[in-house]
């Protein structure tokens, strides 16, 4: 694997890989509008506080940007897509080609419209953002979900903030 000023592309499916791909960053859309590109069209899925654990077919979002190896950076609220470098070597059979980042606070309007998503994944991030907090970006992914699409959140200790649903004077 190459690591790079951006060791945020080190995705865990390519741990397994000795080589890895080197991506780079292409931006989709501007800060501060409603993110729509024919790239994105097809991306059924969302992925709040992605960290280094990009995954394929979805937006990965974080608070912290990442740059590509040749020094291109994200921009707070835009659509990047990660593109492989065809010209190195690359396994598309355990490295996506494509994938896509945006830089945002998770707890924030996310810039899509209503119903854009079926499904949303938020793992390890809802508890380490204040109850109102966490209450605001699940109201936010009912806005993103299509009808009967699924959000799926993991958390060390989900039994706190399901009695804090029930009981917020237990907050």
């Amino acid at each position: 694997m190459r690591f790079h000023a951006a060791s945020v592309l080190v995705l865990a499916c390519f741990v397994q890989n000795g080589n890895g791909a080197t991506y780079q960053l292409q931006q989709l859309t501007d800060p501060g509008v409603i993110a729509e590109d024919p790239l994105l069209d097809e991306v059924p899925g969302l992925h709040v506080g992605s960290m280094l654990a990009f995954k394929a077919n979805c937006v990965n979002v974080d608070l912290t940007g990442i740059e590509d190896a040749h020094g291109k950076a994200t921009v707070p609220g835009a659509v990047f897509a990660l593109e492989a470098d065809q010209n190195e070597v690359f396994d598309p059979t355990t490295e996506p080609a494509r994938m896509f980042f945006l830089q945002h606070d998770g707890t924030q309007r996310f810039p899509f419209r209503d119903g854009r998503f079926t499904w949303i994944i938020a793992e390890h991030f809802i508890e380490h953002i204040p109850y109102k907090a966490a209450i605001g970006f699940l109201a936010e992914a009912r806005r993103l979900l299509a009808p009967g699409g699924t959000l799926r959140i993991s958390t060390p200790d989900l039994a706190i903030y399901a009695a804090a649903y029930f009981d917020p004077a237990q907050v």
